[in-house]
């Protein structure tokens, strides 16, 4: 059965694109399931953390 887990406080610097990709890659790790992260904050920045520019 799938689980959600948000994170969310309305102020900015609290540290939640990080506390959201530790515990993502943690439960992906440890538990060996597949885990999706959805970023809806404007800023994008849990989108550039977790992904990989390739380079021409």
């Amino acid at each position: 059965m799938p689980k959600v887990i948000s994170f969310i406080n309305y102020k900015g610097g609290v540290g939640k694109t990080t506390t959201a990709y530790h515990v993502s890659s943690s439960l992906a790790q440890h538990y060996r399931q597949s885990v999706l992260m959805i970023d809806i904050d404007p800023q994008a920045n849990l989108t550039f953390l977790c992904g990989s520019i390739k380079s021409p």
